[in-house]
């Protein structure tokens, strides 16, 4: 994703949040329980990865705890395409592997 398209998905979904809170009015959310608070803010998470692309509604509870395995490291070279899935960095790889003993 890049930076045009993640500007436009910010904007977008902070003018949507802002209407909404104008359509609900300060007397409104002055009144709100705990229970449409924190669904208020779970929303909010949810729109938030929405946002940076990270939300994965075909997910089973298996893979969530136990997710499937990806290569990293194949025949010696770096595989960078999944290391950008992952967001993850080469940096980080290096020092986990130096952890390891792995130069």
């Amino acid at each position: 994703m890049d930076l045009s398209q993640l500007l436009l998905r910010l904007f977008l979904s902070f003018f949507i949040l802002f209407i909404l809170t104008r359509i609900m009015g300060r007397k409104e959310i002055s009144q709100l329980t705990f229970f449409n608070f924190v669904s208020a803010i779970s929303i909010g998470a949810i729109a938030a990865a929405a946002t940076k692309g990270d939300l994965n509604i075909g997910a089973s509870p298996n893979q969530l705890i136990d997710p499937l395995s990806t290569e990293l490291v194949s025949d010696g070279k770096v595989n960078k395409t999944n290391l950008t899935k992952l967001n993850l960095t080469v940096e980080w790889l290096n020092e986990q592997l130096k952890s390891h003993g792995i130069d």
